[in-house]
């Protein structure tokens, strides 16, 4: 019975390791992310005042982290669409991806046109989330 017992307290301790080592390698290598670690993006801000500027001149990076902290953070999904919107237009896939899937889902089929063609360019773009996405919903990638 003792070495079980042991055994078990080893496992659970392990286990705790484990997670504060996952936990501290969550960070991120950029000083201008912070994650919390419930891995909710959280921007001070600064932060958010550069990203929006970074944005505004198309950079992608900026527009996928305001895009997070909008729709993970504050729950404000509407305000993501704009971020992802910029990002898509760039030609990025995972910005079309998550503009066409928040679009479809926020606006249903009033805005299906639409984001179904941008889910269509994340598609071609490689983007496996997306031709998964469009395959549950009966839509080819190419063509109608």
């Amino acid at each position: 019975m003792g070495k079980t017992y042991l055994h078990k307290w080893y496992l659970y301790i392990s286990v705790i390791v484990l997670l504060i080592g996952c936990l501290c390698m969550c960070k991120s290598n950029e000083q201008d992310e912070k994650i919390a670690l419930n891995g909710v993006y959280y921007l001070s801000e600064v932060e958010i005042s550069s990203f929006i500027e970074r944005s505004q001149n198309e950079d992608v990076s900026a527009c996928i982290k305001l895009a997070k902290y909008y729709s993970m953070y504050l729950d404000k999904p509407e305000e993501a669409l704009k971020y992802y919107k910029i990002g898509a237009d760039v030609g990025n896939d995972i910005c079309q991806y998550s503009y066409g899937f928040l679009l479809w889902e926020l606006k249903g089929d009033s805005m299906k046109e639409e984001a179904v063609q941008y889910l269509k360019s994340a598609a071609l773009n490689g983007n496996e989330y997306a031709i998964e996405y469009l395959e549950e919903k009966g839509i080819a990638v190419t063509g109608e």
